[in-house]
């Protein structure tokens, strides 16, 4: 099994938020859609082009791990913990982003349900070439 270092495991976690790096391009993927007054995360199988909904899922994923950054990334690097209490640990006992009820939207709140637009192949690449530039 493939060991990487402490710090490599931190550089990966900070950058996971950032859909304009290789290690955040996971958001890209991500549509979000209104269910019973909630917005879900819906996981598409293609790469999409990274608009407005793609980038309230990175501030997200920032808000929610940004302050336990390195505390997630600590206990990523000494794979101690099931999926489930890794997520535990980082929701309930690192911080409080999993406290608490979700908010509701009000009818109206949400003016546009963006489309999800995949990238062609060519946008996918041009996409992969600039990740690796930064």
């Amino acid at each position: 099994m493939l060991q990487l270092e402490e710090d490599k495991v931190i550089d990966l976690v900070e950058k996971s938020c950032n859909p304009d790096n290789e290690e955040g391009s996971w958001i890209s993927k991500i549509d979000l859609l209104e269910r019973n007054g909630e917005l879900r995360l819906s996981e598409q199988s293609n790469v999409g082009k990274c608009k407005r909904e793609c980038q309230t899922v990175s501030k997200a994923c920032e808000e929610s791990i940004g302050e336990v950054d390195t505390d997630l990334a600590e206990l990523l690097w000494k794979d101690k913990l099931t999926l489930s209490k890794l997520i535990n640990e980082v929701c309930y006992s690192l911080s409080s982003v999993c406290t608490g009820k979700r908010p509701k939207l009000k009818a109206g709140e949400r003016k546009v349900n963006e489309d999800f637009t995949v990238m062609t192949e060519d946008e996918k690449k041009a996409d992969d070439i600039l990740k690796q530039m930064r």
